[in-house]
């Protein structure tokens, strides 16, 4: 049997959708599909499913710019019709940026994705000038070693994120501080947002509140150094 068309599916969730879990956003696009008449391939088995993979699980709290899935049909459609049929069926928050036809040898998303941007805007406690944001950032650059405390199902254990952490920027912005983070993520190696602010605090000594951070995962990519996007790889 030749294989099914795949699709390479970038889209936005919004904070109206922030605080859905993975499960739920799942299950809403996939709703959305199958009001919009979408012909899903389905798996096999005795719960057959819609064959629907995603790049990476984005948190709940956390709203994301450029998210990726792929999803395959029985039969090819234009990817804008697609676009267009699935988008109208879909709640408020959810945005389907582009939608694009995968070369059948392309890897799978969850294989290849391997690093994340990330926006936090968290409150500062104290009153910090440029100087010491700038002095503060190349202190935590320039450490061999970070180790933080990480909640587990095996309880509570110590883990060096300095790896993970491929670029840190920060600035003030009215008593706030707005940070950059390019984090790996996936299997190996995989860094919070959260985890780089404990690391902020404990390693340089910056106060900053402990609830209502605002974080943003701007983007997803193959390859640090490069940072090609998922669609890229369709073209």
């Amino acid at each position: 049997m030749d294989k099914l068309p795949r699709y390479r599916v970038e889209y936005a969730k919004g904070q109206p959708v922030a605080y859905i879990s993975h499960l739920d956003l799942a299950k809403t696009l996939e709703r959305a599909a199958r009001r919009a008449g979408l012909p899903l391939a389905l798996s096999g088995g005795f719960n057959p499913h819609p064959k629907v993979s995603f790049g990476s699980v984005l948190p709940v709290g956390i709203t994301g710019e450029h998210e990726y899935l792929d999803v395959e049909l029985l039969s090819e459609l234009p990817p804008q019709e697609l676009k267009a049929r699935w988008q109208e069926k879909l709640p408020p928050g959810l945005e389907l940026r582009e939608v694009r036809l995968v070369p059948t040898n392309a890897p799978a998303l969850m294989s290849v994705i391997d690093c994340a941007r990330y926006h936090v805007r968290v409150a500062l406690l104290t009153s910090n000038t440029p100087d010491e944001i700038q002095t503060a950032i190349q202190k935590i650059l320039a450490q061999e070693s970070l180790v933080i405390e990480r909640d587990s199902k095996k309880g509570v254990r110590q883990v060096d994120i300095r790896p993970g952490i491929l670029a840190l920027a920060g600035r003030i912005d009215n008593g706030r501080l707005d940070l950059d983070m390019l984090l790996r993520t996936g299997s190996q190696g995989n860094v919070r947002p959260e985890e780089v602010i404990q690391a902020i605090k404990h390693y340089a000594g910056l106060s900053v509140q402990t609830e209502g951070w605002r974080i943003t995962r701007t983007g997803l990519y193959i390859g640090a150094d490069k940072l090609v996007s998922p669609l890229e790889l369709t073209s």
